[in-house]
């Protein structure tokens, strides 16, 4: 049915001009509009029952309607009908008439009335006092149901149009509901200064709508943060000015709790005849979590700058078929060039690069973009101010739809600090090589020169000793016995530097042989036995198992390592033991070399591996030594490809292995 108020009142106010009871029904029977005579003559609230059926208090059924509709459209639109109407619960016979509006209304309508008076099948409305009906009365009668008839079909079209304009009215509410979703409305009238808002604003700012109203007064400049204010009222003032642009403001307002966000206002002014603005109106919306978000990029964006301005690092992009490159401004800063002062083309970018870089560049680009690899380059480029830069790129190709590599993005970074220093540190590796060969061979020469006069005085200090030649008296034998151990002991130390010298030199080689690690052990102990009783020390001997362990190695060589190891051991070592074995473990010939001596802090172990190093604490301080037997033990033990480890704590000894790789030991039946 029409949910039209208005159009429901328009079909009540024609039907009542109408003086017999009129109906308009349905072709099945559902009321849809009546006249006051008719309400008054059923005696019934007719408003109530539209909506509904109400054949059968016409004693009508919808078949007999429908056929009565059918003859309507044949006879010129109208048709006679006999009713039996229902009334004060009694039914009365009545003759009337129906019209058919098939085009007026959907569904469509039929006007139904019928005569007051009661009257049998055959009798017609409006009779004389005879019985026969007046020529005025019936004129009357069909001119009022043309203009009727007229009237109700512009109604019904009329009714039609408030249906469509009411519906194109709801969806365009909708439409606007769904449009200012999340944004308030205001409504200002420049000419009265009332203003309109709506309680989407308060709400947000936490008051309630009186209390919102209270706050702002007159003015709601009253909750806008000081700084924004000025801002705030340019703008307005502004768009008065000039009306044709819209309003539009960013500012802060003060919530209930104290607080302050960020809302956006846009609006549009309504101008007189004069076009000076007399209402403006728009919306508002809260933007406060959009500005958070914008300042936090803000401040990434400016700690990024700022670390790419510290490590020298900017980022580009290469657009691979046109060529156009973008560089941040750091990019700019490397390059020695002025942001954003003239457009860098990557022709005037490889002029800029070292020309003889240039190739192997565009090189490396081409793979990059061909294998959609990584691009890694390091290059030169010569600033404006004809300073050398080192440059180092990291990019990776992008590609379009089609799988085709379209822009080079990356990162370029200066590192020609790193180059000089680097270069620096090539500089000073190769002095200190040349200085470190200078001193070995310096040594190595001079150990020669030492050696030939120590010779003499070895010899003759022996031959004095002995009494070769004759005796001599006690004390000179004795002053000869102690040159002789004082000499001996300056040719190991030369023995030892020469040594040194040549591993560092490149220049000692080891001569294999078949060694027996039994007799190995045996003769380093035999060299070392007027040593340990001096100390009060015992020597153990671990020795193989049957047959005799043998690798192969350069025996001279091998005897230096035992008799080094095993002379540090006796030495800090008084009043305990040394044991010396050797063993295979996991193939390969391992040496070990333990004591029960005053040990060596962990932390000091890499100490000590170090040519002519020393460890001077209280319990080594009384120790003599060149600090050259543990390096060159480790030394001579790496160039067997061996590997040297000590584990000791103070005060519990300590452990020297010595293990070669497993290819030096020789099998029994070799």
């Amino acid at each position: 049915m029409n949910p039209n108020p208005k159009s429901d009142s328009a079909f009540e106010n024609l039907l009542d001009e109408a003086a017999p009871p009129t109906l308009l029904i349905t072709a099945d029977g559902i009321l849809f509009g009546h006249n006051a005579a008719a309400a008054e003559f059923l005696d019934s609230d007719l408003v109530r029952q539209r909506g509904h059926d109400i054949l059968d208090r016409l004693s009508l059924t919808p078949g007999a309607l429908l056929r009565e509709i059918r003859a309507a459209a044949t006879n010129s639109g109208e048709t006679g009908l006999f009713l039996e109407i229902e009334r004060g619960g009694q039914r009365t016979p009545h003759t009337g008439l129906a019209w058919h509006f098939p085009q007026s209304h959907d569904p469509p309508l039929i006007k139904l009335t019928w005569d007051r008076r009661i009257g049998g099948r055959g009798s017609v409305m409006f009779t004389d006092a005879d019985g026969s009906a007046t020529p005025d009365t019936i004129a009357n009668e069909r001119r009022l149901r043309r203009e009727l008839e007229e009237t109700v079909e512009q109604l019904a079209v009329t009714s039609q149009l408030l249906l469509r304009r009411e519906r194109d009215v709801r969806l365009s509410e909708e439409r606007y509901a769904l449009a200012v979703q999340g944004a308030g409305i205001w409504d200002w009238n420049l000419e009265t200064s009332e203003i309109y808002y709506s309680p989407y604003l308060a709400e947000v700012l936490g008051y309630s709508y009186d209390e919102f109203l209270e706050v702002i007064g007159e003015s709601i400049k009253t909750i806008v943060h000081p700084d924004d204010l000025g801002p705030y009222l340019r703008a307005l003032n502004a768009h008065l000015q000039a009306p044709e642009a819209p309003y539009a403001s960013e500012h802060r307002f003060r919530t209930k709790s104290g607080q302050y966000r960020w809302f956006q206002a846009r609006g549009q002014s309504l101008c007189n005849d004069r076009g000076k603005p007399i209402r403006m109106t728009g919306f508002i919306s809260d933007i406060h979590r959009l500005k958070e978000t914008e300042e936090a990029l803000r401040k990434s964006e400016a700690r990024l700058k700022e670390a790419q301005r510290i490590a020298q690092i900017g980022d580009f992009s290469r657009d691979l078929e046109t060529d156009r490159l973008e560089w941040s401004e750091a990019v700019y800063n490397i390059f020695g060039l002025e942001p954003g002062t003239s457009a860098i083309t990557y022709d005037r970018f490889k002029k800029m690069v070292h020309p003889d870089d240039v190739d192997e560049l565009e090189a490396s680009i081409r793979h990059a973009a061909e294998t959609k690899a990584a691009h890694q380059f390091e290059y030169r480029i010569i600033r404006p101010d004809g300073t050398l830069r080192w440059i180092a790129v990291r990019a990776q190709t992008t590609a379009d739809q089609g799988g085709a590599s379209h822009q080079l993005v990356g990162t370029v970074q200066d590192i020609t600090y790193q180059k000089n220093t680097e270069a620096a540190l090539n500089r000073a590796k190769e002095d200190a090589e040349y200085a470190n060969r200078t001193k070995s061979e310096f040594l190595a020469h001079m150990s020669h020169e030492l050696r030939t006069p120590l010779n003499s005085i070895l010899g003759f200090s022996e031959i004095i000793s002995r009494e070769m030649l004759g005796s001599v008296r006690p004390q000179y034998r004795e002053y000869s016995t102690m040159m002789l151990d004082a000499g001996r002991h300056l040719l190991k130390l030369i023995n030892d530097v020469l040594d040194v010298s040549k591993i560092e030199a490149g220049n000692l080689e080891i001569d294999d042989e078949t060694v027996d690690t039994s007799a190995l052990i045996g003769e380093v102990l035999a060299l070392l036995a007027h040593s340990a009783p001096q100390g009060d020390v015992r020597l153990l001997i671990e020795a193989p198992g049957t047959g005799g362990l043998k690798m192969l190695g350069d025996e001279r060589r091998l005897k230096q390592i035992l008799v080094n190891l095993v002379n540090n051991a006796i030495k800090f070592s008084p009043g305990g033991e040394v044991r010396v074995s050797a063993h295979l473990d996991h193939g390969a010939v391992t040496f070990t070399v333990s004591d029960t001596g005053c040990g060596i802090a962990p932390e000091d172990i890499p100490i000590i591996l170090d040519p002519f190093t020393q460890i001077r604490d209280n319990a080594h301080l009384s120790m003599e030594g060149t600090g050259l037997g543990l390096n060159l033990s480790k030394r001579l033990t790496e160039l067997h490809g061996g590997r040297l480890a000590i584990e000791s704590e103070l005060g519990r000894g300590t452990n020297v292995t010595v293990s070669f790789p497993a290819w030096r030991t020789v099998a029994e039946n070799e």
